[in-house]
């Protein structure tokens, strides 16, 4: 009876032992994930203000931030996800810029390359949020844009008259000239939400 007590209680110490690891390595693995969200966030943001001043992405902040999120991918086992999550944001990114660059820029395809991988960490549901949701948040932001000037001249044209689209590729800001939406901003924004909701 002896012999019994004491192997149920070795048990229930090595059993308490392996639960204590467990839960501290499930904590370091939260500070971690969350540690890098932020610093995810922090590159989105520093790229939302540079899209937002100058209409433009540069270089250095695109490509170093999808090659950290690539590097981090592999480092996680998850390199082939995060690779097919990019060039299916990227590749239809591209296209779109080739036919048509006015309406979206060469920063914002490879922007997409590190965003899409990013959301494809976060599971096939956060990417198609993220590749959703970017475009309706900058065309909220376009009409809202719109809506908010006084209209001076027809918005919507004849496209066979003028040879141009029935609907603006550019919108007002308030109280100035025609200007590009910035597409980064929402990008950045949808593929952020997307992680932090699922």
């Amino acid at each position: 009876m002896h012999g019994i007590h004491s192997a149920r209680r070795t048990l229930r110490l090595s059993t308490d032992h392996h639960g204590a690891v467990r839960r501290a390595e499930i904590r370091g693995i939260v500070n971690s994930v969350t540690a890098l969200f932020f610093l995810l966030a922090g590159w989105c943001a520093l790229l939302a203000g540079f899209d937002i001043r100058s209409r433009r992405l540069p270089n250095p902040l695109t490509l170093t931030g999808a090659l950290g999120v690539l590097a981090y991918a592999a480092a996680a086992g998850q390199l082939g996800a995060a690779l097919r999550g990019a060039a299916l944001l990227a590749i239809p990114y591209l296209v779109l810029h080739l036919l048509r660059p006015a309406a979206l820029g060469a920063g914002d395809v490879k922007l997409a390359v590190g965003l899409g991988a990013a959301a494809a960490l976060g599971g096939a549901q956060t990417w198609i949020w993220s590749a959703l949701a970017a475009p309706l948040f900058t065309a909220a932001i376009a009409i809202g844009l719109l809506l908010g000037q006084p209209v001076t001249t027809p918005i919507f044209r004849n496209a066979r008259t003028s040879g141009r689209p029935l609907f603006p590729a550019r919108a007002r800001s308030p109280g100035g000239p025609i200007t590009a939406v910035p597409h980064g901003p929402s990008m950045c924004a949808a593929t952020l939400l997307g992680l932090a909701l699922w």
